[in-house]
């Protein structure tokens, strides 16, 4: 291999690297977003059946409901 073929390989590399970027960095954000969005949507139930539950218990001994049961919040982009 040249002397010059080696100089010029590692700036491919580099070129190469640069024109891929976007690509995976874009990829890595939206997985990254899938997970956010599905963890929001498992503590989402997770607290309607926390709400539901306590209802029920204050219900079963006797209690009225403590307060009116949470809006659900708007959701913002």
């Amino acid at each position: 291999m040249s002397l010059a073929r080696r100089a010029v390989l590692p700036v491919l590399g580099l070129a190469g690297a640069a024109r891929r970027w976007p690509v995976v960095a874009h990829q890595r954000a939206q997985h990254n977003a899938m997970l956010a969005s599905t963890e929001a949507a498992r503590r989402r139930v997770e607290r309607h059946e926390v709400e539901h539950y306590l209802e029920e218990l204050a219900v079963a001994r006797g209690h009225e409901r403590p307060h009116p049961p949470a809006q659900p919040r708007a959701h913002h982009v």
